[in-house]
């Protein structure tokens, strides 16, 4: 089906699928196919992933009202793994008291050569202070076998950022009918087309942003923050070679991997009014 460039829609996007969205879904019957009964008895498949691309905008977020740029309907990846990290680093205290006494030290040498050389007294300072610092604790290491001792460096860990989540999503999507293999490919052309950029002369216009969400009820799994999509990956021999539809020749069985990361870090605040 087209895509209606022109839809509005409604503020707490996403929302469930709507036929006047005209969005892409594979397989077709995803939302209104038979799945047997249910918990909530409609018999409908209400386990899907909504990806919805807008323009690249600061600010962006999944709960205001925009105009997509289309949107793709796949059933739930194979994986959904969701990993937070945050960036810590080992920062030596010893190591920077040295630095701090070795710049105190140079700063005395560099004001009694400083009438000799100008800039050339300051920079000698600064360097014969830094050799200064780093010598002392290199000549203690340097007989550390001998003498059975080493200098202790004082680790402590340095909180650095939170760092951007990335998602690798999964799926492995079989046509049932020529409709379907058209949409497959459809969804296929949608993600590589909106993960690249718009170059116009000197400028690069920033690619696509994914939208996405996890239906029927993301409060048990995780919600994502706006993406950009970093990698497409489409196997067409899923199916352990090379099999194709006699009548399209397009391929039985694909394997889509989508790799997506986060454009905006989670913080306190963010995790307790989205997450």
């Amino acid at each position: 089906m087209p895509v209606n460039f022109n839809t509005q829609l409604p503020t707490g996007f996403p929302t469930p699928p709507n036929p006047t969205l005209n969005q892409y879904a594979f397989p077709n019957d995803l939302t209104t196919g038979n799945s047997g009964s249910g918990a909530k008895g409609s018999g409908n498949r209400n386990y899907y992933t909504q990806i919805n691309f807008v323009s690249y905008t600061q600010g962006l977020n999944n709960t205001q009202a925009v105009v997509p740029g289309g949107g793709i309907l796949l059933p739930i990846p194979k994986q959904l793994n969701d990993q937070t990290v945050m960036v810590w680093s080992p920062i030596s205290l010893t190591e920077t008291a040295a630095a701090v006494a070795g710049a105190a030290a140079g700063a005395v040498i560099g004001s009694v050569a400083g009438p000799v050389g100008g800039i050339a007294g300051a920079l000698a300072g600064a360097f014969t202070g830094s050799q200064l610092a780093g010598g002392i604790v290199q000549g203690i290491n340097t007989v550390s076998p001998i003498t059975g001792n080493a200098v202790n460096p004082f680790l402590y860990m340095l909180f650095k950022q939170p760092d951007f989540k990335e998602f690798q999503f999964r799926w492995t999507l079989s046509p049932n009918t020529p409709e379907e293999t058209n949409t497959l490919a459809t969804i296929i052309k949608f993600f590589k087309f909106h993960m690249l950029p718009e170059i116009s002369g000197l400028l690069m216009y920033y690619p696509s942003i994914a939208l996405v969400k996890l239906f029927p009820d993301d409060k048990f799994t995780f919600k994502l923050r706006p993406c950009a999509i970093t990698n497409v990956i489409v196997d067409y021999t899923a199916g352990g070679g090379p099999s194709f539809f006699r009548d399209t020749g397009a391929p039985t069985v694909v394997n889509l991997t989508v790799v997506m990361k986060e454009i905006q870090i989670w913080d306190k605040n963010s995790f307790n009014s989205i997450g």
